[in-house]
Protein backbone atom coordinates (compact mmCIF):
# COMPACT_ATOMS: atom_id res chain seq x y z
CA UNK A 1 0.00 0.00 0.00
CA UNK A 2 2.15 3.09 -0.71
CA UNK A 3 1.85 5.88 -2.28
CA UNK A 4 2.76 4.88 -6.66
CA UNK A 5 -0.28 2.85 -6.25
CA UNK A 6 -2.31 4.37 -4.07
CA UNK A 7 -2.70 7.09 -6.57
CA UNK A 8 -2.77 4.88 -9.50
CA UNK A 9 -6.37 6.73 -10.74
CA UNK A 10 -4.63 9.56 -10.66
CA UNK A 11 -2.56 8.50 -13.43
CA UNK A 12 -5.02 6.90 -15.44
CA UNK A 13 -6.85 8.94 -18.50
CA UNK A 14 -9.80 6.98 -18.97
CA UNK A 15 -12.05 6.79 -21.92
CA UNK A 16 -14.95 9.40 -21.88
CA UNK A 17 -18.53 7.03 -21.86
CA UNK A 18 -21.29 8.20 -24.42
CA UNK A 19 -24.16 7.32 -22.20
CA UNK A 20 -25.66 10.80 -20.58
CA UNK A 21 -23.88 12.49 -17.72
CA UNK A 22 -24.58 13.13 -14.48
CA UNK A 23 -25.95 16.81 -13.54
CA UNK A 24 -22.96 18.63 -12.39
CA UNK A 25 -23.12 22.16 -11.95
CA UNK A 26 -20.96 24.08 -14.09
CA UNK A 27 -20.22 27.22 -11.81
CA UNK A 28 -17.56 27.48 -9.50
CA UNK A 29 -17.25 24.88 -6.99
CA UNK A 30 -17.76 25.90 -3.28
CA UNK A 31 -14.31 27.07 -1.23
CA UNK A 32 -12.01 24.20 -0.43
CA UNK A 33 -12.86 24.37 2.73
CA UNK A 34 -10.06 23.56 6.04
CA UNK A 35 -7.64 21.18 4.99
CA UNK A 36 -9.06 17.86 6.72
CA UNK A 37 -6.10 15.30 7.93
CA UNK A 38 -6.80 12.02 7.59
CA UNK A 39 -5.25 10.85 10.87
CA UNK A 40 -7.96 13.22 12.77
CA UNK A 41 -10.81 10.92 11.01
CA UNK A 42 -10.18 7.38 12.43
CA UNK A 43 -8.50 6.07 16.16
CA UNK A 44 -6.41 3.40 16.30
CA UNK A 45 -8.55 1.85 18.37
CA UNK A 46 -11.48 2.02 15.62
CA UNK A 47 -9.13 0.78 13.32
CA UNK A 48 -7.72 -2.15 15.50
CA UNK A 49 -11.70 -3.79 16.00
CA UNK A 50 -12.26 -4.04 12.75
CA UNK A 51 -8.84 -5.45 11.83
CA UNK A 52 -8.58 -7.69 14.85
CA UNK A 53 -5.49 -6.51 15.30
CA UNK A 54 -3.28 -4.04 17.55
CA UNK A 55 -2.40 -0.57 15.96
CA UNK A 56 1.24 -0.20 16.62
CA UNK A 57 1.69 3.91 14.72
CA UNK A 58 0.05 5.80 12.48
CA UNK A 59 1.58 7.56 10.17
CA UNK A 60 0.87 10.62 8.35
CA UNK A 61 1.89 11.54 4.64
CA UNK A 62 0.84 14.47 2.47
CA UNK A 63 1.69 15.97 -0.60
CA UNK A 64 0.13 17.13 -4.25
CA UNK A 65 -2.25 15.02 -6.04
CA UNK A 66 -3.30 16.43 -9.54
CA UNK A 67 -5.00 19.47 -9.41
CA UNK A 68 -5.33 18.95 -5.97
CA UNK A 69 -4.12 17.70 -2.71
CA UNK A 70 -3.83 14.85 -0.19
CA UNK A 71 -3.07 13.81 3.30
CA UNK A 72 -2.87 10.25 4.21
CA UNK A 73 -3.01 8.35 7.60
CA UNK A 74 -0.91 4.54 7.31
CA UNK A 75 -2.27 2.61 10.30
CA UNK A 76 0.52 0.54 10.82
CA UNK A 77 -0.03 -3.29 12.71
CA UNK A 78 1.94 -5.69 14.91
CA UNK A 79 0.90 -8.02 12.32
CA UNK A 80 2.20 -5.95 9.16
CA UNK A 81 -0.43 -7.60 6.81
CA UNK A 82 -3.16 -6.14 8.47
CA UNK A 83 -2.17 -2.44 7.91
CA UNK A 84 -4.53 0.18 6.50
CA UNK A 85 -4.27 3.29 4.91
CA UNK A 86 -6.93 6.00 4.95
CA UNK A 87 -6.28 9.20 2.24
CA UNK A 88 -8.26 11.88 1.99
CA UNK A 89 -8.07 13.86 -1.50
CA UNK A 90 -9.05 17.77 -1.59
CA UNK A 91 -8.90 21.19 -3.29
CA UNK A 92 -6.26 22.80 -1.62
CA UNK A 93 -7.41 25.88 0.25
CA UNK A 94 -3.88 27.66 -0.36
CA UNK A 95 -3.83 27.35 -3.62
CA UNK A 96 -7.83 26.51 -4.43
CA UNK A 97 -7.58 24.76 -7.69
CA UNK A 98 -11.16 25.66 -9.96
CA UNK A 99 -11.43 22.54 -11.06
CA UNK A 100 -14.27 20.55 -8.87
CA UNK A 101 -13.51 17.07 -7.20
CA UNK A 102 -16.61 16.32 -8.28
CA UNK A 103 -15.75 16.25 -11.91
CA UNK A 104 -12.66 14.31 -11.10
CA UNK A 105 -14.47 11.74 -9.90
CA UNK A 106 -17.05 11.98 -12.70
CA UNK A 107 -14.26 11.32 -15.84
CA UNK A 108 -12.34 8.94 -13.57
CA UNK A 109 -15.46 6.50 -12.21
CA UNK A 110 -18.08 7.15 -15.04
CA UNK A 111 -16.61 4.52 -17.57
CA UNK A 112 -17.44 1.80 -14.83
CA UNK A 113 -21.06 3.75 -13.78
CA UNK A 114 -22.79 0.48 -15.17
CA UNK A 115 -22.60 -2.15 -12.47
CA UNK A 116 -20.49 -5.20 -13.55
CA UNK A 117 -22.30 -8.05 -15.41
CA UNK A 118 -23.73 -10.55 -12.54
CA UNK A 119 -23.62 -7.61 -9.78
CA UNK A 120 -25.24 -7.32 -7.12
CA UNK A 121 -26.73 -3.44 -6.00
CA UNK A 122 -25.32 -3.96 -2.31
CA UNK A 123 -21.73 -3.99 -3.60
CA UNK A 124 -20.87 -7.23 -2.83
CA UNK A 125 -19.56 -9.50 -5.38
CA UNK A 126 -20.99 -12.32 -6.91
CA UNK A 127 -19.01 -15.04 -8.63
CA UNK A 128 -19.05 -13.13 -12.46
CA UNK A 129 -17.73 -10.11 -10.47
CA UNK A 130 -14.53 -12.41 -9.28
CA UNK A 131 -14.15 -13.26 -13.18
CA UNK A 132 -14.48 -9.97 -13.99
CA UNK A 133 -12.26 -8.73 -11.38
CA UNK A 134 -9.62 -10.95 -12.01
CA UNK A 135 -9.94 -10.48 -15.97
CA UNK A 136 -10.20 -6.32 -15.00
CA UNK A 137 -11.15 -3.95 -17.72
CA UNK A 138 -9.05 -1.80 -19.80
CA UNK A 139 -9.35 1.81 -18.48
CA UNK A 140 -7.08 3.52 -21.42
CA UNK A 141 -3.40 5.09 -21.06
CA UNK A 142 -1.66 6.05 -18.05
CA UNK A 143 1.20 8.63 -18.43
CA UNK A 144 3.78 6.49 -19.47
CA UNK A 145 1.85 4.51 -22.33
CA UNK A 146 1.35 1.50 -19.99
CA UNK A 147 -2.26 0.07 -19.89
CA UNK A 148 -3.73 -0.77 -16.77
CA UNK A 149 -6.14 -2.95 -16.23
CA UNK A 150 -9.17 -2.20 -13.96
CA UNK A 151 -11.85 -3.03 -12.03
CA UNK A 152 -14.73 -1.05 -10.67
CA UNK A 153 -17.92 -1.96 -9.03
CA UNK A 154 -20.44 0.75 -7.75
CA UNK A 155 -21.51 0.34 -3.84
CA UNK A 156 -24.32 1.71 -2.75
CA UNK A 157 -25.73 3.93 0.67
CA UNK A 158 -21.85 4.93 0.73
CA UNK A 159 -21.17 8.90 0.95
CA UNK A 160 -22.65 10.56 -2.25
CA UNK A 161 -21.27 8.04 -4.51
CA UNK A 162 -18.80 5.24 -4.09
CA UNK A 163 -16.78 2.52 -5.99
CA UNK A 164 -14.69 -0.69 -4.86
CA UNK A 165 -12.14 -0.01 -7.30
CA UNK A 166 -8.26 -1.05 -8.13
CA UNK A 167 -5.73 -3.05 -9.97
CA UNK A 168 -7.27 -6.50 -10.53
CA UNK A 169 -4.71 -8.35 -9.47
CA UNK A 170 -3.80 -6.52 -6.34
CA UNK A 171 -6.90 -6.27 -4.68
CA UNK A 172 -9.94 -4.12 -4.04
CA UNK A 173 -9.59 -0.10 -2.40
CA UNK A 174 -12.87 1.86 -1.19
CA UNK A 175 -13.35 5.33 -3.33
CA UNK A 176 -16.25 7.65 -1.42
CA UNK A 177 -17.07 10.98 -2.53
CA UNK A 178 -18.16 13.08 0.27
CA UNK A 179 -19.04 16.61 -0.69
CA UNK A 180 -15.85 17.90 -2.86
CA UNK A 181 -13.55 15.84 -0.77
CA UNK A 182 -12.63 11.88 -1.29
CA UNK A 183 -11.52 8.98 0.58
CA UNK A 184 -9.67 5.93 -0.33
CA UNK A 185 -9.85 2.76 1.87
CA UNK A 186 -6.83 0.16 1.99
CA UNK A 187 -7.61 -2.71 4.14
CA UNK A 188 -5.07 -5.56 4.07
CA UNK A 189 -4.69 -8.51 5.91
CA UNK A 190 -6.43 -12.06 5.51
CA UNK A 191 -9.60 -12.60 3.66
CA UNK A 192 -12.04 -12.48 0.46
CA UNK A 193 -12.68 -9.39 -1.34
CA UNK A 194 -16.24 -9.50 0.03
CA UNK A 195 -15.00 -9.40 3.36
CA UNK A 196 -12.48 -6.73 2.85
CA UNK A 197 -15.01 -4.40 1.38
CA UNK A 198 -17.53 -4.90 4.46
CA UNK A 199 -14.54 -3.86 6.67
CA UNK A 200 -13.78 -0.64 4.14
CA UNK A 201 -17.23 -0.26 4.42
CA UNK A 202 -17.00 -0.30 8.43
CA UNK A 203 -14.11 2.14 8.70
CA UNK A 204 -15.54 4.51 5.76
CA UNK A 205 -18.91 5.09 7.92
CA UNK A 206 -17.02 6.02 10.55
CA UNK A 207 -14.44 8.47 8.63
CA UNK A 208 -17.49 9.93 7.01
CA UNK A 209 -19.12 10.89 10.33
CA UNK A 210 -16.00 13.25 11.23
CA UNK A 211 -15.59 14.50 7.35
CA UNK A 212 -16.89 18.12 6.62
CA UNK A 213 -18.00 18.42 2.64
Amino acid sequence: MKIPWLLCLGVLSLASCKKPQPAISNSEPAPAGEKVEACSLLSAEEVAAVQKAPITASKRTAGPFQDFTFTQCFYDSSEPDRSVSLMVIQRDPAHDSRRAVATYWRNTFEPFERPAKGSRDDGKESKKEDSDATNGREAGEGEKGEKEKLRAIKVTGLGDEAFWSGPAKVGGVLYVRHGEKILRIGVGGPGTDEEKLEKSKTLAVTALSRLPK
